[in-house]
C-alpha cells in the first residue's frame, strides 16, 4: 500500500478527514483550485491508501464541465485501448463462468470506442453507451457507427429510461474518478441493473498518487480527478454498493509516470529559484550560476523523458470484474 510523504502532511486535526471509502482517517496532501470550479483539498487515507478531493464541485457545474472538456487521445490509441479491454473482459468473463454478454452498456463512453468494439470482436450483440459530451456523441455516432446516448453519469441513473434488452455487463471506463459520489453511483447501478456484471477500470492509485501530490494544475489529467483509488479502496467501495470482486487485476507499465515526476522536480526547481531571488536577492553571479543549474537539470530530463516515453495505452490501471451481490 502507498504511503504518503510525511514531509508533505500536517498532524493538525484540521487536516484530517474520514475516508468515505473505507472509514479510515485521511491526512491532508494539498491544496488546488480543481477543475478551476472551485477552491479544494486533496487528502490520503492512511487505511486503504486511496485519495480523494474536499470539497467538490456540486453535479450540476461538474456536468457543465465536462460536456465538452473531456480529453480525448488520438483514434489509434483509443481503438488498442478498447480491443485490450475487450480481451480483458472476455478472459475475465471466462474465468468466472460467467454466461455469455447478452447486452453490453457503458456509462461515460466517451467517442463510443469500447461500445463499438463489442460488437466488432462479437463479445455482444447489443452494445450502447452513455457519454455527457455533445461532441463526443456526435462524432462516434458518425464515424464509428457507435449507439450513443447525451446524458451525465450520476447517482441519479435510476430515473433514467428503460432497456432492452436489459444488460448483462454495465461498464464504467475510467469515469469512477471523475464522479461526485461514486459510491451512489455505483450502487444506483447496482439498484438499477440488478443482475449485470460490472465492468470497472480506474487508474491505479499506487502509481498515480505520487504524481498528484506534486501536480495541482487543474488544466492537467491529474487536476480533473476527484478520487484515486488503491485496489483495497476499490474493494471497499464495490462491497459497499451490493457488489463481490471476482477478478481485480493491475495493467499497465509502473514507468509510465516517472517522465511527469521528473518535470515536476524540475518545476519546483525553477520555482524555488524564484521565491530564492524574490526574498533574499542575489548578486549576478548566483544568479548566472543557479539558472545555469536548473537550466541543465531541465534539458537532461527532457533527454531522459523522450528516450524513455511510455504510450498511453501503457497507463497503470485497475481492472474489475464483479457481480451484484
Amino acid at each position: 500500500m502507498l504511503k504518503f510523504r510525511r514531509e508533505e502532511i500536517s498532524n493538525s486535526d484540521q487536516n484530517r478527514r474520514r475516508c468515505s471509502l473505507c472509514g479510515g482517517t485521511a491526512i491532508k496532501l494539498n491544496t488546488l483550485n480543481l477543475l478551476g470550479l472551485i477552491e479544494s483539498e486533496s487528502f490520503g487515507c492512511q487505511k486503504c491508501g486511496s485519495l480523494f478531493r474536499y470539497p467538490l464541485p456540486d453535479p450540476a457545474a461538474l456536468s457543465t464541465y465536462y460536456d465538452g472538456n473531456s480529453e480525448r487521445y488520438p483514434p489509434r490509441v483509443q481503438k488498442r485501448m478498447a480491443f485490450d479491454q475487450v480481451r480483458w473482459l472476455r478472459h475475465a468473463l471466462r474465468q468466472a463462468g460467467a454466461p455469455e454478454c447478452l447486452s453490453f452498456l457503458e456509462y461515460g463512453a466517451g467517442q463510443g470506442w469500447l461500445v463499438s468494439a463489442v460488437l466488432k470482436t462479437h463479445l455482444s450483440d447489443h452494445s450502447t453507451g452513455i457519454e455527457a459530451d455533445a461532441g463526443a456523441v456526435e462524432w462516434g455516432r458518425e464515424n464509428l457507427g457507435a449507439n450513443l446516448l447525451q446524458g451525465f453519469v450520476g447517482s441519479d441513473i435510476a430515473l433514467q429510461e428503460e432497456w432492452s434488452p436489459e444488460p448483462s455487463i454495465v461498464a464504467m471506463v475510467h469515469v469512477l474518478e471523475h464522479l461526485h459520489e461514486p459510491q451512489a453511483t455505483l450502487a444506483s447501478i447496482r439498484q438499477r441493473h440488478p443482475k449485470a456484471m460490472l465492468f470497472l477500470e480506474v487508474p491505479n492509485g499506487l502509481h498515480e498518487i505520487p504524481v498528484i501530490q506534486r501536480d495541482i494544475f487543474p488544466w492537467s489529467s491529474m487536476g480533473q480527478h476527484l478520487w484515486s483509488f488503491s485496489d483495497v479502496g476499490l474493494k471497499c467501495i464495490l462491497e459497499s454498493s451490493g457488489f463481490r470482486t471476482v477478478l481485480l487485476q493491475s495493467v499497465g507499465n509502473g514507468n509510465f509516470w516517472k517522465s511527469r515526476l521528473r518535470s515536476l522536480d524540475v518545476a519546483r526547481l525553477y520555482q524555488k529559484l524564484f521565491r530564492d531571488w524574490e526574498t533574499n536577492g542575489g548578486g549576478i553571479r548566483d544568479i548566472v550560476t543557479k539558472s545555469a543549474t536548473v537550466l541543465i537539470h531541465g534539458l537532461s530530463t527532457g533527454v531522459r523523458n523522450s528516450l524513455g516515453r511510455v504510450s498511453r495505452t501503457q497507463l497503470p490501471s485497475l481492472r474489475v470484474l464483479a457481480r451484484p451481490i
